[in-house]
């Protein structure tokens, strides 16, 4: 998803355990390795099935997937 600043907003699993992970890059490229990471489900198994949107505020919106209590979350992560 391109975020308000037109730079990427990316949401993914970790391999192992497999928490929701957000990236937020600092240019279009996500060039440079020093995008804004944060881990907004630190639960594991919880980051499965990833989808992303923009709330009405800019801000991203995430619904995932927790495998371990077969529930669907949805998380708005707090990005720097």
């Amino acid at each position: 998803m391109i975020g308000p600043a037109g730079n990427p907003i990316v949401s993914y699993s970790s391999s192992s355990p497999g928490h929701l992970l957000v990236a937020r890059c600092n240019d279009p490229a996500c060039a440079g390795h020093n995008e804004a990471l944060s881990t907004p489900d630190p639960t594991a198994n919880a980051g499965q099935e990833t989808t992303i949107a923009l709330g009405l505020d800019g801000s991203p919106v995430i619904a995932h997937w927790d495998g371990s209590n077969g529930d669907l979350r949805v998380t708005r992560p707090a990005i720097p």
